[in-house]
């Protein structure tokens, strides 16, 4: 770059040649010198004139530079630096030896730490100087001046209230306690507040109406540390009205553990919703006797509205495990009849059940598998134009029915939408239906949500992906959808999880492989899944370590197969081929006997030690698989009708239900 030079004497007579960058460097020097000595002690913060005056008393550059002001200086020593060229070599070395090297520092990031915090804290100095400020927020009688970018940075609440009233100088705060205002306003500037006992549950409330997420979940960790007997219902209740739902399971889970003490001293159990009673009512630290004890009080609460709780309630009584003289206490007991005629119907039941084991002793079986309340089991054959419930237990629930058949007045309706290959099953006495192909639309994520006992569907939760062919199975009190095809004739890898609990769709770890018109089956702690793919190979799911892993060897399938667990023993179904059988314990696949009728649409069941295997399609008709012969029979069980690409499962039918329909 050329410069403009200048003509310079020294003192001594002799002249060089400065170009004007040079000067101005000189001069910004000369300048900074100056500010030096302002500070450096001497008389009016300059040094003895000799420094200043050449030998014929004349003023030097020096007195010049200094006789600018910054204002001059400033820009000059900007011109100078931009006229320098600082200049970076392709090589590494110098000289003749240099060599052409890739440098592992040509490119830096520049991070600077505490930024934010730093700015953060400089921007609430702003606001306690009252600089800049452009919005006032009164709650009651205290006001405070705030920056309204700041604040719609942090909360949603001042975002959409900033984007509707853009005119008025001065916010009213409503629902938040006056004594935490500040405490408030300072968090959404720092990031910081000090949570006690005394001023929690207004922090809470503020957080919740203002939207501060943050504050939100510090408030909601803080009450997980003060949870007791004497409030961890309070606290329950409390957070559902705010919507924490983690705060709300973790009070259920700390109720679960101390739930004789709540049923002895706190009535405030008593006054608990059905869907926290219900869980809560589950725990494992109570006997039986004490839980259908607790079950009788709560409905005794409110028995004119809580009816209709009863069947899932009693669902959670283990009957055999409770006591003969304590059933005998409850029949004799009229609180227990005037109550609730269905929960009477309920304990005659259990003290039958007891007759009945006490005259034909059960063999022993897994705890996990011990019958709990006495349930009508049925296969549930349904799709788009109507239901069919073939009854496999007793038909004690309706003696009036057919042996073969469960009554028709406990018929479920047909699909609410003219939906296909879509995947169902059942729990806790709702009956899902996801996803599938619906007629003229494509394929969905809708979940219809069947109540047996109130006979009506509902919208169930979105799931997050549409899908149909897919695989559907439930586990520890959840719900997975597994592969399929999305409405882009895609194969799926891809699986989610519905809790219950909190009612959303999650997605978990994909499959290892992308697999169309999957099956499913689910152990006591694992999902299985095989289904279309480039191979055989079955891939297990362990909800712990949340991840799939295939199983070390794979039946020899040509086509689609159907899972099938029985006694922890995975069972694979063919439609055109053998059938074999994996057990877990041997880790190896082998033949068994195939259903004298298999085809794509049909479906199987296991219950009470059997495989059945049901063909919807030409013969109607029901098998039954014993794993001890190794042999199918043909059940004296026929379906009324064909059926159009069913769903085919297993659902229980509470005897309460019977109840409501003499």
């Amino acid at each position: 770059m050329e410069h403009e030079n200048s003509t310079t004497s020294t003192g001594a007579g002799h002249k060089f040649i400065e170009n004007s960058g040079t000067v101005a460097i000189r001069r910004a020097q000369r300048s900074a010198k100056q500010h030096y000595r302002r500070g450096s002690g001497h008389p009016n913060g300059s040094e003895p004139n000799s420094l200043n005056t050449d030998t014929d008393g004349h003023k030097n550059e020096i007195d010049v530079a200094l006789d600018e002001s910054p204002s001059e200086t400033f820009p000059q020593l900007s011109i100078a630096l931009t006229s320098l060229v600082i200049r970076f070599p392709n090589t590494v070395g110098g000289g003749d030896d240099c060599e052409s090297e890739p440098r592992s520092t040509d490119v830096q990031d520049c991070h600077t730490a505490d930024y934010s915090e730093g700015l953060l804290s400089k921007i609430n100095q702003l606001r306690q100087s009252n600089k800049y400020c452009d919005i006032t927020l009164q709650c009651g009688a205290i006001r405070t001046e705030a920056h309204r970018n700041v604040l719609a940075g942090c909360s949603p609440y001042f975002d959409d209230l900033f984007s509707r009233r853009t005119t008025s100088p001065t916010v009213d705060i409503q629902n938040v306690d006056k004594d935490v205002f500040v405490d408030v306003i300072n968090y959404m500037y720092t990031g910081r507040v000090q949570i006690t006992k005394s001023n929690v549950q207004s922090l809470i409330v503020a957080a919740h109406n203002l939207q501060l997420r943050g504050l939100l979940d510090g408030c909601s960790e803080f009450l997980k540390t003060q949870l007791h007997p004497s409030n961890c219902l309070t606290i329950l209740r409390f957070s559902e009205l705010i919507g924490c739902i983690d705060l709300a399971a973790r009070c259920t889970d700390f109720a679960k553990h101390h739930l004789t003490e709540l049923l002895s001293e706190d009535q405030e159990l008593m006054l608990l919703e059905e869907k926290w009673f219900g869980e809560i009512i589950k725990s494992e630290h109570i006997s039986e006797d004490t839980r259908l004890d607790a079950i009788v009080r709560w409905v005794a609460q409110d028995h004119s509205n809580r009816q209709t709780a009863v069947p899932s309630l009693c669902g959670c009584v283990n009957v055999l495990r409770l006591t003969a003289s304590h059933l005998a206490d409850l029949r004799d007991s009229q609180e227990c009849w005037n109550t609730s005629p269905c929960l009477a119907g309920f304990i005659m039941g259990a003290m039958g059940a007891h007759l009945e084991t006490l005259e034909h002793p059960a063999p022993s079986k897994n705890s996990n598998d011990s019958p709990r309340v006495k349930c009508t089991h049925a296969i549930l054959v349904i799709d788009r134009c109507g239901s069919e419930l073939v009854n496999l237990s007793s038909g004690r629930c309706s003696p009036s029915a057919p042996q073969s058949h469960v009554d028709e007045g406990l018929n479920i309706e047909g699909l609410r939408l003219q939906r296909e290959h879509c995947a169902a099953l059942e729990l806790n006495g709702l009956v899902y239906v996801m996803g599938g192909q619906i007629t003229f639309a494509g394929r969905t994520d809708d979940v219809d949500v069947y109540d047996i006992v109130r006979g009506c569907w509902k919208n169930g939760p979105r799931m997050q992906s549409r899908r149909a062919h897919f695989g559907a199975v439930s586990l520890d009190g959840k719900i997975y959808a597994v592969g399929g095809w999305d409405d882009n004739d895609r194969k799926l890898n891809s699986a989610e999880v519905l809790g219950t609990l909190s009612g959303n769709w999650r997605f978990i770890n994909p499959m290892s492989r992308t697999r169309g018109k999957v099956s499913v089956a689910a152990s006591q702690t694992c999902i299985y899944a095989v289904g279309e793919s480039s191979d055989a190979v079955v891939e297990c799911y362990n909800p712990k370590t949340t991840s799939w892993t295939a199983i070390n060897s794979r039946p020899t399938l040509y086509g689609c197969a159907n899972l099938c667990i029985l006694n922890n023993r995975l069972y694979a179904f063919g439609y055109n081929y053998g059938t074999q059988a994996f057990g877990e314990v041997y880790d190896t696949w082998q033949p068994i006997t195939p259903p004298p009728v298999f085809r794509y649409t049909s479906g199987l069941v296991a219950h009470d030690g059997y495989i059945y295997s049901v063909d919807v399609f030409n013969c109607k008709s029901i098998e039954r698989y014993d794993p001890r012969k190794n042999e199918w029979t043909t059940q004296g069980i026929a379906l009324k009708r064909s059926y159009d690409r069913p769903r085919i499962l297993l659902v229980r039918i509470p005897p309460a239900t019977g109840c409501a329909q003499t």
